[in-house]
């Protein structure tokens, strides 16, 4: 089985949750193996460092495109693990193509929820090449305080991307875990119960996975090149209309009202049988509908809003 750990933003624990997912595979008796495909090489300092008495978790280097590396290792293993960088890079899409998960960690914070638009696209552009692989989105480093509501929140607004699957496991911001690179030591391996039962619950919700389907092929240098190719999720037309353009993740801010027109608007298309809809489908809508009014009438319309 192939997993791979990917962000596009750095500063989300990858690299620790990483080494924490290999130690829970390899106290089960598994033969894992760890490529660290990240430019900061992390994973490798942390196993150049790593005493002799531990146990020994083989960690290799990569770069560029690993997909048919990952595919090679996991002739002799029966986990490859790679930790790819904390951006858009060639690694991360490459890797998509060989993995069974892909499991995207990110803090409950503002600007990590701003990247995950990016992240779905680039996840779904990759299932073209890799039907089955299934994508997590894992809250990580989380307030172990209770009563800090920043997770909730945070996983209300990942509902709204059915493109990956929000995670039910979440991992805390525990000592024991931020001790994992500092000490070369890695979560499984603490005294730390809650610490390890985060890393086994993930692992478990993410370890059913469907034998990998033939799929047609496209042009991989392109996606793995970050090309338009790659990300056009649609046949080719003349229609400009038709075609997925690569979209770049935005914050927008709104009233409490707004969204609950919006939600009220999201509840009457699903009722209606229109099947999944969210917060981003139903902005999209009213703006491909301001479009069809002349400019006399959207200036009106605005004046109307700004006087509510």
């Amino acid at each position: 089985m192939i997993i791979v750990l990917g962000s596009q933003k750095g500063g989300v624990g990858k690299s620790t949750l990483a080494v924490s997912i290999a130690a829970y595979l390899m106290s089960l008796g598994n033969r894992v193996i760890i490529v660290d495909a990240d430019d900061q090489k992390s994973v490798l300092t942390w196993y150049n460092n790593r005493p002799e008495d531990l146990p020994h978790i083989p960690v290799t280097g990569a770069t560029g495109n690993i997909k048919a590396m990952l595919k090679e290792h996991e002739k002799s293993y029966d986990f490859v693990i790679a930790d790819c960088a904390g951006r858009d890079s060639a690694e991360m899409r490459s890797g998509l193509m060989a993995a069974d998960v892909f499991i995207s960690p990110l803090r409950p914070s503002q600007m990590d929820l701003d990247v995950v638009p990016h992240t779905c696209s680039v996840f779904t552009a990759a299932k073209d090449f890799n039907e089955d692989v299934r994508g997590y989105l894992v809250l990580n480093m989380t307030p172990t305080n209770m009563f800090v509501n920043e997770a909730n929140e945070a996983a209300e607004v990942l509902k709204d991307y059915p493109e990956m699957h929000l995670a039910n496991s979440r991992v805390c911001d525990r000592k024991a875990i931020f001790r994992c690179l500092g000490r070369i030591n890695d979560n499984f391996e603490t005294q730390n119960d809650k610490a390890q039962q985060e890393i086994e619950a993930l692992v478990k919700e993410g370890y059913s996975v469907r034998n990998r389907a033939n799929t047609s092929p496209r042009d991989e240098a392109a996606f793995i090149n970050g090309g338009t190719a790659g990300l056009d999720n649609t046949k080719k037309s003349s229609d400009k209309s038709s075609v997925v353009s690569k979209a770049k993740p935005v914050s927008i801010s709104f009233f409490e009202e707004n969204l609950k027109d919006i939600d009220a608007l999201i509840t009457a298309e699903m009722v209606s049988g229109k099947g999944r809809v969210n917060r981003s489908d139903v902005v999209r809508a009213a703006v491909e509908a301001l479009k069809t009014l002349s400019k006399t009438e959207v200036s009106r319309l605005i004046a109307e809003v700004k006087q509510r």
